[in-house]
């Protein structure tokens, strides 16, 4: 295992997270894979990971021979897999790096267990394609492992979307976040359409550069013409009709207002959550500054109508048992009659501002997230809400529903109850948000609707489109994205929001406390944005659209039918192992 397998893995490893760190490089990412392919196919033809598996043959082998030359090289064997790790950990590390900020040890669990998967999948390709070429009459390419490779990736992605212990931030289809003029199809077919363009491209490129080496190292590259020029234009197809596609989508495209026009304003007070917001910052203070903020905004639009306000996630959150805001009997506090006040005042005026909120229920709920409240006698959940003030002085809630995995969510909380009820202090001290089923869809008195999602949500592009599905025509994602610092994070997150509109179609206002607020339009570019760690105020007239997405309609159907052919590949894959070592 030489130094050129080290420079290759890490050469993946700076090409796949250049498109996370620096805007409009989203290209890179379909060569990206390259040079790692390289390294696992040089390295195969000397020492493969099956050469290790223990056979009966190999088991008849003598022991006799140079023992130190014997023993040399297994550690060659044995350590390949640390090679694409690497790349996997450098892509990981280099892209998410900013999670420290929040949690260290959090930084560190993401990174490496994220790149252990990537490395498990890695592992699994690099085992098909050893079994395929054990075919007789098998060529030095083989297609299928790689196909292998693109079905179980897509597939474990689309399972990632939706595990208890999810962190999808570096699917390959958010490679082209930032180059929104490369995904505009992504309309059809979701962030895994893009993943499906990008594990193709990088492994028809690597096909087109290695024909060309092996027939040029034959001397017979003029015989080979045609095979090059078949292998070229496939991989230049791949690779370019997918862009002309989308290119001739963002010319062509037009906003759809069927469902009329109406202002949004978008607040972000810029409060240090650290050092402000839920240390020595009084709620009083922070009401009085966004309040003040609103005051600002609304003056530039036109409020003979009907229009909404934005304020950020968790702007409301109780210091102590006595500021709680219970669903209840909301009124009953003082924060929240406070803006429920200020809405009513100004006429034609519509809220959604983030708050923590609980909810009592006399008889146990029977949920994993509800507690008991011993003072009462009676059961309550606490939800990381959207709270919507209507300009007909009514209100209503949406519970975020897609939850950070330990930061707001028990992680398999069935099985961290049962560690608490026998006494493990590290799961009685885990707990967690309450969730709902569906996504609620804000309405206004003209019966426009409008859905809101709450941070984390804006990642997840099936789930997202149920807010679309159940009548929204217009989207708000209200976040708080102060706590990374000023690192890649909260730009990556603003850019997902960008594929969110692309696959929807859904112009979205996007409020966050600190980090970037901005308006986008349908066609996923941002339009008007303010400055990071800046207390500012945006207000803008958006489209509000009837249209519904191929996507939308259908969710991500690439993602599921990878998920079902992995499981029968996995199958395939099992027996054809068996089969090897009982006729070895």
């Amino acid at each position: 295992m030489g130094n050129k397998h080290w420079i290759l893995a890490a050469a993946s490893g700076i090409l796949l997270s250049i498109p996370f760190i620096i805007p409009e490089t989203g290209w890179v990412s379909l060569f990206a894979l390259v040079p790692l392919l390289f390294a696992e196919n040089s390295f195969s033809g000397k020492h493969h990971i099956a050469d290790s598996l223990p056979s009966d043959s190999s088991k008849r082998k003598s022991t006799g021979g140079n023992a130190r030359n014997q023993t040399a090289r297994k550690p060659k064997k044995a350590r390949y897999w640390q090679i694409p790790f690497a790349a996997f950990l450098i892509w990981n590390a280099v892209s998410t790096f900013w999670i420290w900020n929040a949690t260290p040890a959090g930084a560190v669990a993401a990174i490496i267990l994220n790149s252990l998967q990537m490395l498990a999948i890695f592992q699994l390709f690099r085992l098909a394609k050893w079994l395929s070429s054990k075919n007789e009459g098998a060529s030095s390419f083989q297609y299928f492992p790689y196909l292998f490779l693109t079905i179980l990736w897509i597939g474990w992605e689309h399972i990632y979307f939706t595990w208890n212990v999810s962190w999808p931030w570096l699917t390959l289809g958010n490679s082209l976040a930032s180059s929104v003029w490369m995904a505009q199809w992504y309309e059809f077919t979701g962030v895994e359409g893009g993943s499906l363009w990008i594990l193709l491209s990088n492994i028809f490129i690597f096909r087109l550069i290695m024909l060309y080496k092996e027939k040029k190292g034959k001397g017979d590259l003029a015989i080979a013409v045609k095979e090059l020029m078949k292998t070229g234009y496939a991989a230049l197809a791949i690779v370019l009709l997918p862009v002309a596609v989308s290119l001739l989508q963002y010319a062509s495209f037009k906003e759809d207002a069927s469902a009329g026009k109406e202002n949004f304003v978008v607040l972000q007070p810029n409060i240090d959550p650290y050092t402000e917001k839920f240390a020595d910052m009084e709620q009083a203070k922070q009401n009085a500054r966004l309040l003040g903020l609103a005051s600002r905004a609304i003056e530039r639009i036109n409020q003979d109508s009907e229009y909404w306000v934005v304020a950020p996630e968790t702007f409301i959150y109780p210091r102590g048992w006595n500021d709680i805001i219970w669903e209840n009997m909301p009124v009953a506090n003082e924060n929240f009659l406070q803006l429920y006040n200020y809405t009513v005042q100004h006429s034609g005026m519509n809220m959604i501002a983030g708050a923590c909120t609980h909810l009592k229920y006399e008889t146990d709920p029977g949920n994993l997230s509800a507690s008991y409240l011993p003072s009462e006698g009676k059961w309550f959940d606490s939800f990381n809400t959207a709270i919507h003030f209507g300009a007909d002085a009514n209100f209503s809630f949406y519970h975020k529903s897609k939850l950070v995995t330990v930061v707001e969510s028990t992680p398999y909380p069935r099985f961290m109850k049962w560690l608490a009820s026998k006494g493990s202090a590290l799961a009685a001290s885990m707990g967690g948000y309450g969730t709902q089923d569906t996504r609620t869809v804000f309405m206004n008195g003209k019966g426009k609707k409008v859905g809101c999602a709450i941070c984390y949500e804006s990642v997840f592009g099936d789930y997202y489109r149920e807010y679309i599905q159940n009548g929204a025509q217009a989207m708000t994602i209200i976040t708080n994205d102060g706590w990374w610092g000023n690192t890649p994070g909260y730009r990556q997150h603003l850019s997902y929001a960008c594929l969110r509109a692309i696959e929807t179609r859904r112009a979205i206002a996007r409020s966050a406390n600190t980090g970037i607020s901005a308006f986008i339009n349908q066609r996923g570019n941002i339009v008007e944005e303010s400055e990071w760690w800046t207390e500012d105020c945006l207000a803008m007239q958006l489209p509000l659209s009837n249209r519904i997405t191929v996507f939308v309609q259908y969710g991500d159907i690439i993602g599921r039918i990878c998920k079902f052919l992995s499981i029968l590949m996995l199958l395939l894959l099992a027996v054809r192992l068996v089969m090897y070592k009982k006729a070895a």
